[in-house]
């Protein structure tokens, strides 16, 4: 019989605590107004209302979607009888699996049924009956295998992408089977085709030649929501607009150069030495000084992209500078034909030891630089010794955590841990390899009780977050390039682990510094200049205690470009397990 929704109460206890989530409540809602109510709900007699016994999801998503009534079957239970009857339906019932939802959809569309039309039976919106469409017409070998083995969902998004007959031929790539298992990663590594984001793009998409297409299983309003394969044409229009923001740049003071792409960095002239500290528009404007470098990447990982360097020149063509901007003749200028490129420069903070010829009194500092230093424009700390600051850094990252987060709110130190989990080292490396993995088995003990259950420890989950970002964090080897990149240093900047620096005037640390380097350390720190650089090195251990090559901190992030795909779940339009 029908009953009114206006009588019915939820009275009776539910069992369920972990709630479905609000998509596959919409969807449940859509299904209904599309087709109503098709399986009766149970109630019992309160008095002149009813206690919802089963059902309770079906009698929300019915008043949502507007319903004065509902199918309803009356039985009278006391309330453990109530309680048994959710357990049994709840345990009894079995969702769709995702395939037989893609073929329902198939099948729907085969037999004559509109996108819009298919997307109300289904409780989906109109895209995602679209993505179960591209879903249904996986390859047949796909989809029969899919059925007792699920690939992720970044796998199963490059998968459906890809054409039947590259999937096919994607199942026999090496390593693909194993047995009766498939390595889903693998296939779709060999489904992967290239394309590239259009909310990455500069120019006006519109007024190209462009041809984007939209990706179904990105989410809707993020940059990889529409893609294009023509690469050449992307990269063309792309370079042109560059092109257009250096003049307009330059033509407004700014110091900007529009580089090229060598191997897997910017291409800039020999001696140029990259920043990696925070350097203001203000300082990047005038005659001489840092220089911005941009150029459009063609890495694989961010192919088509913008990608920029800020570095300091060479002491002699500062030295240049600065004379030519005392006489007001204006700047040299720079010239990159025929550069050779140098490896990265220090690892995020440690540029603050590079000399910046944009400082006031770049003149004279030029005029005393040494002249092996002036010819070769090396920079004064070796790569030996920027690695050891990496080092130095990462230790005092790791000590200032587990020394003194425990005194941080556990608000700033979950902030971090989400910075920390956007680290370079996606692995989650935290030992001395890229390769030793870290194990948080311990701290994970200390959360979760006896009977499986989640327990906050108000009085130690600061020190059980501090550990974590502790047994994470590693400042960026410049050589090795291994390490959390900016992240260790946003989060070592946010709380004050400069303070937990060494001291650098050691013996091992000196012996990085090139002579001209040394002496200037000498005359800040008050000690005697032997000629001899080695008696220098010697005169100056432990003597310059104010000398600090780094600091904390590195620019801020760019905008991401990546989003997590999202595809439909097979149960999303289900009335099942509603009680």
């Amino acid at each position: 019989m029908k009953l009114a929704l206006e009588l019915l109460d939820e009275s009776i206890p539910d069992i369920r605590r972990i709630l479905p989530s609000a998509a596959a409540d919409t969807a449940l809602e859509r299904s209904i107004a599309a087709r109503g109510v098709l399986q009766a709900i149970t109630v019992r007699p309160e008095g002149n209302r009813y206690g919802i016994v089963l059902g309770r999801r079906r009698v929300r998503a019915a008043r949502r979607a507007g319903l004065s009534e509902i199918e309803a079957e009356i039985r009278a239970l006391t309330d453990e009888e109530a309680i048994e009857a959710q357990v049994i339906e709840n345990m009894q019932r079995a969702a769709l699996h995702p395939i037989d939802v893609w073929r329902a959809a198939r099948q729907l569309l085969d037999a004559g049924s509109a996108i819009a039309d298919a997307a109300m039976a289904l409780g989906l919106d109109e895209r995602g009956t679209r993505q179960v469409e591209r879903l249904a017409s996986l390859h047949p070998e796909v989809l029969k295998l899919v059925e007792t083995s699920m690939p992720s969902q970044q796998d199963l998004r490059r998968i459906a992408a890809a054409p039947q007959d590259v999937q096919a031929k994607a199942l026999k790539a090496p390593y693909a089977r194993q047995g009766r298992e498939v390595n889903w990663h693998i296939v779709a590594h060999a489904c992967q085709q290239k394309v590239i984001a259009r909310g990455i793009a500069i120019f006006d998409v519109e007024a190209s030649r462009v041809v984007f297409e939209e990706d179904l299983f990105a989410a809707p309003g993020a940059p990889d929501q529409f893609v294009t394969r023509d690469a050449n044409g992307f990269l063309q229009a792309q370079q042109a607009a560059l092109k257009a923001r250096v003049e307009a740049g330059r033509a407004k003071g700014e110091r900007i150069v529009l580089a090229e792409w060598q191997a897997h960095r910017i291409a800039m002239p020999r001696g140029w030495m990259q920043r990696f500290d925070a350097v203001s528009k203000k300082a990047l404007r005038g005659p001489t000084g840092p220089t911005r470098f941009v150029a459009v990447s063609e890495a694989d990982r961010n192919f088509g992209a913008i990608e920029e360097a800020i570095a300091d020149p060479p002491r002699a063509l500062a030295r240049q500078q600065a004379r030519q901007a005392a006489k007001g003749k204006g700047a040299v200028a720079l010239r990159q034909t025929g550069a050779s490129t140098r490896p990265p420069g220090p690892a995020a903070g440690a540029g603050s030891a590079a000399t910046s010829a944009g400082d006031e009194g770049a003149a004279d500092q030029a005029e005393q630089a040494e002249p092996a230093d002036v010819e070769t424009g090396r920079s004064p700390i070796t790569q030996r010794g920027l690695q050891l600051i990496a080092a130095a850094k990462t230790g005092a990252l790791r000590g200032h955590l587990r020394t003194e987060g425990a005194r941080r709110s556990p608000e700033i130190l979950a902030a971090c841990l989400v910075l920390a989990l956007a680290g370079k080292n996606v692995r989650v490396e935290g030992g001395n390899s890229r390769w030793e993995l870290t194990d948080f088995q311990d701290l994970a003990l200390r959360l979760v009780n006896a009977g499986g259950d989640l327990v906050v420890p108000e009085d130690s989950l600061a020190e059980i977050l501090a550990e974590a970002l502790a047994r994470m964090l590693v400042v960026q080897d410049p050589v090795t390039m291994h390490g959390s990149g900016d992240v260790a240093e946003w989060i070592g900047n946010a709380l004050g682990a400069d303070v937990a620096l060494p001291r650098f005037d050691s013996a091992e640390m000196l012996a990085t510094l090139s002579s001209s380097e040394l002496r200037a350390i000498a005359v800040a720190a008050e000690v005697s200049t032997p000629k001899k650089v080695r008696e220098l090195r010697e005169a100056l251990i432990g003597k310059a205690p104010a000398w600090r090559p780094t600091t904390f901190g590195a620019p801020g992030p760019k905008p991401e470009q990546k989003r997590h795909p999202r595809v439909p779940a097979g149960t999303a339009m289900m009335e099942d397990a509603d009680a």
